[in-house]
C-alpha cells in the first residue's frame, strides 16, 4: 500500500462495510473496506497542488461527502482552502466544490442536517487569530453565494493487495485520572456571510452593491439607517484581513468605496453597528 498514505477517519456505510479518508501522495483520499479489511475499492482525488480528507459522512443515496482541504493558486497566489467532494456509492465524483475562500482554511468534519444538506466544521485565519469556521451548504454544496466555488478534481483508481503481517497483541494497564475544568466563555462571534444579518433592526433594508464585479468604485445602497450607533463599512479580504475601513454615512442611502487600488479577488464587505456584523456581501474585484 506504500507509505504515503494517512487516515483520519473511519465510519461504518450503509451497507455495514467501512469507509476511510485521509491522504495518500498528498490528495484527498478514500477507500472502502469490509469487515475482514478486504479492499472494495479506492481512489484519490488530485485538486490543486495537495491536501487531504479530514472527515467522511454517509449519505443517505449510499454515497460520500467528504472534506478537508486543498492548497492552489486559483487566487493568483498559493493558498489553501477548504474542499467539499460528494461521490457516488463507489466513489466515483457527483461534484466538488472550493468552501470558505483562501488563505488558511480548512474543514475537519461534516454532518447531514435535517434539510438534506451538510454543516462543516472547521478552522480559518481571521485577522491574524485562527479561529472556528462553520459552514451551512444546501444538499449539493451550496452556500447561497457565500465563498463557494466548482473545481475540478481528478480522479485515480488504486487497486491494492491486502498484506498480511503477524500481529502480537500486548496487554496494557492504565490509570484514569477524572479531570473538571469551567472554561471561560470568551471570544468573538464573526459572520463572514450572514445574509439575514446580526441586528437587522440597525438598517431597513438589506444593502446593494454595484458594480459587482467592479474595478475601481463600488458603490453601496440600501444604507438608510434606523439607528443611532456607531456603525462602520469593512471591506476585509478572503484571510479576515480588513483593507479599507470607512464610517458609515447615516444622512445618505448610498455611499461610493474607491477600489481602484486594490488587486483582484474576492473580497467581504460587512456592515458593522457598535462592533457587532449586521450584513455582509461578497464583492469581485477584476483588472
Amino acid at each position: 500500500m506504500g507509505l504515503d498514505i494517512y487516515l483520519y477517519r473511519i465510519k461504518q456505510a450503509l451497507d455495514g462495510n467501512l469507509i476511510l479518508s485521509g491522504s495518500r501522495n498528498f490528495k484527498p483520499h478514500l477507500m472502502k473496506i469490509d469487515t475482514s479489511g478486504n479492499i472494495l475499492w479506492e481512489k484519490i482525488y488530485s485538486a490543486g497542488f495537495h491536501g487531504n480528507a479530514h472527515d467522511v459522512f454517509c449519505t443517505t443515496d449510499n454515497g460520500f461527502a467528504l472534506v478537508g482541504e486543498v492548497t492552489d493558486t486559483t487566487m493568483g497566489w498559493l493558498g489553501q482552502t477548504s474542499i467539499f467532494i460528494k461521490t457516488d456509492s463507489i466513489g466515483d465524483l457527483e461534484w466538488a466544490k472550493y468552501m470558505g475562500g483562501f488563505g488558511n482554511v480548512s474543514a475537519s468534519k461534516i454532518i447531514g442536517t435535517t434539510d438534506k444538506g451538510y454543516a462543516i466544521a472547521g478552522r480559518r485565519i481571521y485577522g491574524s487569530d485562527y479561529v472556528l469556521n462553520l459552514i451551512k451548504t444546501d444538499s449539493l454544496g451550496n452556500t447561497g453565494g457565500c465563498l463557494d466555488a466548482n473545481t475540478n478534481v481528478t480522479i485515480t483508481n488504486y487497486n491494492d493487495s491486502v498484506m498480511n503481517f503477524a500481529l502480537t497483541d500486548s496487554s496494557i494497564s492504565a490509570t484514569t485520572v477524572p479531570y473538571f475544568s469551567n472554561f471561560p466563555l470568551i471570544g468573538t462571534e464573526v459572520d463572514i456571510c450572514n445574509f439575514q444579518g446580526d441586528a437587522e433592526n440597525d438598517l431597513s433594508s438589506e444593502i446593494s452593491i454595484y458594480p459587482n464585479p467592479a474595478n475601481e468604485i463600488i458603490t453601496i445602497t440600501g444604507l438608510n439607517t434606523n439607528s443611532n450607533k456607531r456603525q462602520v463599512i469593512k471591506l476585509n479580504d478572503m484571510t479576515g484581513r480588513t483593507i479599507i475601513i470607512q464610517p458609515l454615512n447615516t444622512d445618505n442611502e448610498k455611499q461610493e468605496i474607491n477600489i481602484s487600488c486594490l488587486s483582484s479577488g474576492s473580497y467581504i464587505l460587512s456592515i458593522e453597528s457598535d462592533g457587532l456584523n449586521i450584513q455582509n456581501k461578497k464583492v469581485m474585484i477584476t483588472k
